[in-house]
């Protein structure tokens, strides 16, 4: 078998192993009620309020939309405990390069409040990481 075959095999193994589960990036829901349950806007930390990104959960409550700073991507949605949990970019292994977990919000948050946080896996050995992004994310 010559090389380019060899390419063109791997290239349809590839794509075909994809998740085709998750909704296509391209097809962001918008904001219309019936095409999602949840919709999160994600600040600035401190200062004044510039918007860094959105967070979706569509309406089987498994999957999501993750939308920050133009990286649009669909993710799998899970609720571990108090958190909300946006996992997307899975490695060869099987496991989340990239996260943002919603947790609590801070005593000077409001009811519909939460803090976020970004996390990167990808040069863990362990699965485990600092985040290296934290903002804050209102309920819309």
């Amino acid at each position: 078998m010559d090389r380019a075959t060899i390419l063109g095999v791997v290239i349809l193994v590839v794509v075909c192993s994809c998740d085709s589960s998750l909704p296509p990036p391209n097809n962001l829901p918008n904001q219309e009620p019936n095409t999602w349950s949840e919709r999160w806007e994600c600040y600035e930390l401190f200062g004044e309020e510039v918007k860094v990104g959105t967070l979706i959960v569509v309406p089987d409550g498994t999957h999501g939309w993750v939308d920050f700073d133009g990286i649009v991507a669909g993710t799998q949605f899970s609720i571990e405990g108090i958190e909300r949990r946006w996992d997307w970019d899975y490695g060869a292994n099987g496991t989340s390069n990239s996260a943002i977990v919603l947790g609590p919000g801070t005593m000077m948050s409001g009811p519909n409040e939460r803090l976020g946080r970004y996390y990167n896996f990808r040069y863990s050995s362990d699965g485990m990481a600092e985040a290296s992004y934290v903002f804050k994310c209102k309920r819309r």
